[in-house]
């Protein structure tokens, strides 16, 4: 009975609750300026941790690779915050992002933090072997 309760709860509920990117936030992502994604996140009523499904926008960031958009967000944005199982590090880590990992490990992220796989950031980068972020974990 419980488990049919959550079904139907999750069938109709998270459909509310999940936002959708609009088109001028997608543009907003693909680009460099951080005052224009500010001013799209203002007019939509969205901060760096407004969710979108499974990332923030924070988290968008950093898995499309967007290196200028990541360190001009990054003094704004509650780096430990998530929308899903896995915090900003880790999306930073399976991103083989080095610099963003090192900024973020530099600005206090938590690399404690377990993902629903009961897995650290550090061990997600053993996971990928990548050498430079691996290395900034010793």
């Amino acid at each position: 009975m419980k488990l049919l309760i959550t079904i139907v709860l999750a069938t109709f509920c998270l459909p509310i609750f999940a936002q959708h990117v609009s088109q001028n936030m997608e543009l907003a992502l693909r680009g460099q300026d951080y005052t224009k994604l500010k001013e799209v996140m203002t007019t939509e009523n969205l901060t760096l941790e407004s969710c979108f499904k499974q990332e923030s926008i924070f988290i968008k960031i950093i898995t499309n690779n967007n290196v200028e958009l990541f360190n001009s967000a990054l003094q704004d944005a509650q780096i430990n915050a998530t929308c899903g199982d896995k915090s900003p590090l880790m999306y930073a880590v399976l991103a083989y992002n080095e610099k963003m990992v090192k900024a973020l490990l530099e600005n206090g992220a938590n690399k404690s933090f377990l993902s629903k796989e009961e897995l650290t950031a550090k061990q997600y980068a053993e996971k990928t072997q990548y050498k430079p972020v691996l290395e900034l974990f010793k």
